[in-house]
């Protein structure tokens, strides 16, 4: 025994620094039973700093995990605590994988570690754990700001369902496809809260659809569209999850009861139906007997005119059989009886044409010769061909009835062809010129009309012409059409007859009358010279229209007539001779406008486009064009030769300033379309700049001509007033919204308040103070200003504040109260467990309480009261003046070799750890509470 106390290992050395020695030298983590002492030093050591020197050499983090979590040395676990820290936050040698990390996170319950490495984590997949584990929705947007990661942003997106969150999200998003991802679950959303009322609207569509059926007729497709309407109702039936059970049962209940009214409409319906599809299956029947019917009766025709064609013989004996049983056959058919009859009747005709083989033979010969004798005749080409030929043709067509009606229709298909070729280009030669003939008939009636008013008005010069028109067309209707109007062509003929007795007698008195009034107009000539030569042209006429007269008189009318319309026409040639004049001197003028014409087109083709100032030149083409149409009138042949000579000399300068008006008018054109992009531009602000800019541009294009110039800037005004008309409103949205935004903030800040006023511990408080101080980030980054907001923020904050500063000064007041309580009922060996001040601990002080060591040595306490004493700057009773003064200087040498400082809450844990309490240490007490109460 006492070599084993000689030898003992330095790791169980009195001394704290040989053991320190003996764990840094001679104990190693690789063996076992080495590795064992050191976790037993590590958890049973006395001094803290062989506890500090086994974490440091182990240094893993499973040791420094564990040693916070259950080593008796507070301030170890408070060391090692650190050290987790240190390695979780990635700031310590020790390197934990994402793997080991996501572990960690799973198995921790410590949640303010977790809030405060989320903080600083950068590793995507330990975010995620971390966020998981955390399970904080307020975490979400904070930290979508802070973490610029597709993955964590991605993952943040899928945790809410929240549009106003994600909207706010989305401002905050600087990667396109995060943007994306949030506008998609934006429109899911909103689409999923609209949902509902599109099925329901859906389903009431349905309904009224399904109603509607009753009022079809067609029982078919009634049923058609009735099971149509069954499998949309099916499929919607589907999404009646998003109802309530009242709205669906409404919807369910509304179906049935129109399935029951359509049952009841159905029922007649149905009669009806089934009746339909027997009369149409009776329908088809009868179509299928009458195909059958007609093309057996096909066949013999077939038969027959084979037989003629051919000279070959047909067996009379087993035709009539077949014919005796198709006749039963359709006796027996589904045809009534006047369908049979029909049949009936084409049988009796097969029949008969059996019967009268030889005559259709004969008939065929004769359809033969009818065909060659009219292709021999010319079609006619003029109306009296058409008189001649006509007739012929249609005695031809009736010689062909005959022949056809003999042959019983069997005459060859080569025949009856040939026979539709003529009759078709006998109609197309016909067409025309019977048009024609008909036409010369309406025109001869017109005459006869036109005859009889020349004859009662007088004029029958022109009645003579129109009867000799007339009798020209007569002579070449057709016989038929002469007979018609040969009454009015007999009638004329008279007329004209006797007006050609009468035609001297008459003319006569009309010349003279008429050489007397112009006569008048030679002796009061009217003041207006154009008036005048209108009038003596116009009695010229009338006398032309009047007729020859009484043959001694005729000559001598005529010369006065002539010289009287001389001498009427006498002062109209002074007029003109005038107007010649003021034509010439207006000839001169045009001439010089043209070389002023000329010098323009001179400059413009000797300069080049670009040194031609357009505007000028359009000025200078305006005036010409201005002074060409204000110089007067010259004569018709002349200004016909001056216009033209004009227009060609001005052709360069209009086409240069055509292609100057196309070439602005090409570029506006571009404008408008560029405006009509920004238009579309869902960023309407930079659309609005971009279009200013096009604003400025615009008016440095020159002039497109008067119509293009207000068109297209008509165009380009209307697209800019839809950009701006947008910008308005979305200004009156976003002030809206700013609006709707600030009552928001206003309502939560008042909510806060009063949660404020009925909080009372410091976690209520510092949690309204959290959402204060998310809201408040908000407001800003909202951008909107309210200086009333801003000032109710700052007073919410500070009394929130003030209210926790005071409540924590209060717990802890109030916690130390209860320490110490606790610590003098040990000293009295009263139970714990009954004080309400023990329960009022929280559960690491109640059990570290319960954990108290059993023993202490009263030296320790006593040195511990003094070194808390000394380091708080406390007095001691004077009886350990000298313990004090050695007390200090080994506390001054400890620092000044260590140069670590201890906090007064690290002192009371030492303090307190040494042991039990007892009656002994109620002086100690009392003199420490006083530090820390």
């Amino acid at each position: 025994m006492i070599f084993s106390k000689l030898f003992k290992a330095k790791w169980q050395h009195k001394d704290s620094n040989i053991r320190i020695s003996a764990i840094n030298e001679e104990l190693s983590t690789e063996d076992v039973d080495q590795k064992a002492t050191l976790m037993s030093l590590l958890e049973n050591d006395e001094s803290e700093l062989v506890r500090r020197s086994v974490l440091l050499k182990i240094n893993n983090f499973d040791t420094w995990l564990l040693t916070s979590e259950s080593n008796s040395n507070g301030k170890i676990k408070e060391y090692a605590y650190q050290q987790v820290e240190q390695i979780l936050f990635g700031q310590h040698a020790i390197k934990l994988s994402t793997e080991e990390k996501v572990a960690f996170i799973n198995n921790q319950a410590k949640k303010q570690l977790l809030d405060a490495w989320l903080k600083i984590e950068t590793d995507d997949d330990v975010i995620i754990a971390l966020f998981n584990k955390l399970a904080k929705a307020q975490l979400i947007l904070p930290l979508f700001k802070s973490k610029n990661s597709q993955q964590v942003q991605s993952f943040l997106i899928e945790q809410t369902q929240d549009q106003d969150l994600l909207e706010k999200l989305l401002k905050r998003s600087t990667i396109d496809i995060i943007s994306e991802t949030i506008k998609a679950k934006i429109a899911k959303i909103v689409e999923l809260k609209d949902k509902p009322k599109k099925i329901e609207k859906q389903a009431q569509l349905l309904l009224a659809k399904l109603l509607a059926l009753k009022d079809l007729a067609d029982y078919q497709q009634m049923l058609d569209k009735k099971a149509d309407i069954i499998a949309q109702w099916q499929t919607i039936q589907i999404d009646f999850s998003y109802f309530n059970e009242q709205e669906k049962q409404k919807l369910i209940t509304k179906y049935a009861e129109i399935e029951q009214q359509l049952a009841k409409v159905f029922v007649k319906k149905a009669e009806d139906h089934q009746q339909q599809l027997i009369t149409n299956k009776l329908s088809i029947d009868k179509q299928n007997a009458q195909h059958k019917f007609s093309q057996w009766i096909k066949d013999k025709q077939h038969l027959i005119t084979t037989s003629i064609f051919e000279n070959s013989e047909i067996d009379e004996g087993v035709f009539n059989d077949e014919l005796t049983s198709i006749t039963q056959e359709i006796e027996s058919s589904v045809l009534n009886s006047n369908e049979q009859s029909i049949f009936a009747s084409q049988l009796k005709q097969l029949q008969s044409k059996l019967s009268q083989l030889p005559e259709i033979a004969q008939s065929v010969t004769q359809a033969t010769h009818l065909i060659s004798k009219i292709s021999q005749l010319a079609l006619p080409t003029t109306l009296v061909e058409l008189s001649e030929r006509h007739p012929v043709y249609q005695d031809w067509l009736k010689q062909w009835q005959l022949v056809k009606n003999q042959a019983s229709g069997v005459l060859p298909e080569s025949i009856v062809s040939a026979h539709q070729e003529i009759v078709k280009q006998w109609n197309g030669a016909l067409s025309p010129l019977l048009k024609q003939q008909k036409h010369n008939q309406y025109q001869l009636q017109k005459l006869f009309t036109d005859l009889n008013r020349l004859i009662t008005q007088g004029k029958y010069n022109a009645a003579f012409g129109v009867f000799k028109k007339a009798e020209r067309l007569y002579l070449q209707l057709n016989l038929e059409q002469q007979q018609r109007m040969q009454r009015e062509y007999d009638s004329a003929k008279e007329k004209i007859a006797e007006l050609s007795d009468w035609e001297h007698y008459i003319a006569t008195p009309r010349k003279k009358k008429l050489l007397e009034e112009v006569k008048v107009l030679v002796n009061s000539p009217l003041d207006n010279p154009n008036e005048q030569a209108a009038k003596v042209k116009a009695f010229r006429n009338t006398w032309n229209s009047l007729g020859h007269a009484e043959d001694d008189v005729e000559k001598t009318l005529n010369v006065d007539f002539n010289l009287a319309c001389e001498q009427a026409f006498a002062p109209c040639r002074l007029f003109f001779s005038e107007q010649e004049k003021l034509r010439a001197q207006h000839l001169t003028t045009r001439l010089n406008v043209i070389e002023k014409a000329k010098e323009l087109a001179t400059k413009v083709v000797e300069n080049d486009d670009n040194k031609v100032a357009f505007k000028v030149t359009e000025s200078d083409l305006s005036k010409l064009q201005q002074q060409w149409r204000d110089a007067g009138e010259v004569d018709r042949t002349q200004y016909k030769s001056l216009n033209l000579e004009f227009n060609e000399i001005l052709k360069p300068v209009k086409s240069s300033i055509a292609a100057f008006h196309q070439n602005n008018i090409d570029a506006k054109k571009k404008f408008i379309v560029l405006a009509e992009q920004l238009s579309n531009d869902e960023d309407v602000y930079r659309a609005i700049n971009e279009i200013k800019a096009l604003q400025i541009q615009w008016k440095a294009i020159g002039y497109c001509g008067k119509q293009a110039e207000n068109e297209l800037w008509q165009k380009f005004r209307t697209i800019n007033d839809s950009v701006f008309a947008k910008r308005q409103v979305l200004q009156s949205e976003d002030k809206a919204k700013q609006s709707q935004f600030l009552l928001e903030v206003q309502e939560k800040i008042e909510q806060l308040t009063a949660q404020k006023k009925l909080s009372s511990t410091v976690g209520d408080m510092k949690a309204i103070k959290e959402q204060v101080l998310n809201l408040h980030t908000e407001f800003q980054q909202s951008k909107a200003r309210d200086n009333k907001l801003i000032k109710a923020f700052k007073e919410l904050q500070n009394a929130l504040d003030s209210d926790i500063s005071t409540l924590q000064q209060q717990d802890k007041s109030q916690h130390w109260q209860n320490i110490f309580a606790c610590m003098i009922s040990l000293s009295k060996s009263e139970p714990l467990s009954e004080q309400v001040y023990f329960t009022d601990l929280s559960a690491k002080w109640q059990k570290r309480f319960t954990e108290l060591k059993p023993q202490v040595n009263e030296q320790e306490r006593m040195h511990k009261t003094l070194e808390l004493e000394i380091l708080t700057g406390n007095e001691s009773p004077s009886e350990y003046k000298a313990q004090r003064m050695m007390v200090q200087v080994a506390l001054m040498k400890e620092q000044m070799s260590s140069g670590n400082r201890l906090t007064t809450e690290q002192l009371f844990d030492q303090w307190f750890d040494l042991g039990m309490f007892t009656a002994n240490d109620v002086n100690f007490i009392e003199r420490i509470k006083k530090i820390y109460c």
